[in-house]
């Protein structure tokens, strides 16, 4: 449903809202789960938060996300040009727990 929203609105570039129709939609798809306690406002940001990182992943030809649990951002950088150059590839996602330090990543 999201995916089918963003088509008709350009993948969301230059949108800073969601209907609330759509939001009213989610709610009542998830209503019945653990994240029905989330406001339509936290899903819009989600939303377009997760619209941004993949569209900025697209521009560069991939990268990796940082999510920090705290502030609750996504932030998308490119890949070292080392690996990039040797075709390493990094951990393309990565989360920073409220516990404030780094997930242990295994190869």
């Amino acid at each position: 449903m999201v995916f089918a929203y963003a088509s008709r609105y350009n993948v969301l570039d230059g949108t800073t809202r969601i209907d609330n129709e759509v939001l009213d939609v989610i709610g009542s798809m998830v209503g019945h789960q653990e994240v029905a306690a989330h406001r339509g406002a936290d899903w819009e940001k989600a939303i377009l938060s997760g619209y941004t990182a993949w569209k900025k992943l697209r521009d560069l030809g991939g990268g990796m996300i940082d999510l920090d649990m705290p502030t609750q951002t996504l932030t998308v950088t490119p890949l070292p040009v080392s690996q990039a150059a040797h075709g390493g590839r990094p951990p393309a996602f990565r989360c920073w727990p409220a516990l404030g330090r780094a997930p242990r990543l295994h190869p």
